[in-house]
């Protein structure tokens, strides 16, 4: 459906168990290896940078609607 919409999904800070379910579940050989980014404990930001740099090799120079979709954290220190 992605596909027929002109969509790419891309996936990033995926963690280790998240991805051994997506790879069991088959759902990685859906939505190809080149499109899901590992998350990296060392450099956090190092797969959203990955995701956004496939990104642009994808779309080649070309607009377009970026969503990006996160979850909310509140760090140890707002919480004192």
């Amino acid at each position: 459906r992605l596909r027929q919409s002109n969509r790419v999904l891309l996936v990033c800070e995926i963690r280790e168990n998240v991805m051994r379910i997506l790879k069991k579940s088959g759902t990685y050989d859906k939505i190809g290896a080149e499109h899901l980014f590992a998350n990296d404990d060392n450099n956090p930001t190092l797969s959203a940078a990955q995701a956004i740099r496939s990104a642009q090799k994808i779309l080649g120079g070309k607009n377009a609607k970026l969503t990006i979709y996160t979850t909310k954290q509140i760090s140890d220190s707002q919480n004192d």
